[in-house]
């Protein structure tokens, strides 16, 4: 039953494979208390994306750093790990100004998972 599961799930995201983005075309991916992620490609190469949270206006440009699988960026503060068509974010302490006000105080305190001082949220392809 859960071989059968897995071909349905793969079979459904095969229908709904992304192609490479535009320079200008933001992806939009949501966590599952309903945040909002959005990143693009920052240059012709893959090496650098550009992050931006909860729909707010600061952009993050995070630079591709080693990872054991998927791809992994960060700007020494903020982290995003994409894997497939989905990903997660690793946000700095809660205490952070910026990221409270790009997301709500729900999603900050109940939906993230809390390690050491970063806050993780899982995000996949909307």
């Amino acid at each position: 039953m859960r071989l059968m599961a897995g071909l349905l799930a793969t079979a459904a995201l095969a229908g709904c494979s992304s192609q490479p983005a535009a320079p200008d075309h933001w992806n939009r991916w949501v966590c599952d208390s309903q945040a909002e992620v959005q990143w693009r490609f920052a240059n012709g190469g893959f090496d650098q994306v550009d992050v931006r949270l909860g729909g707010d206006d600061i952009v993050y440009r995070l630079t591709q750093e080693p990872a054991a699988s998927g791809a992994l960026y960060s700007d020494g503060r903020l982290s995003f790990h994409t894997k497939g068509e989905e990903g997660l974010v690793y946000l700095p302490c809660l205490g952070w100004p910026e990221h409270k006000q790009a997301l709500s105080d729900d999603e900050l305190n109940t939906s993230p998972v809390a390690r050491r001082e970063r806050t993780m949220l899982s995000v996949r392809e909307a």
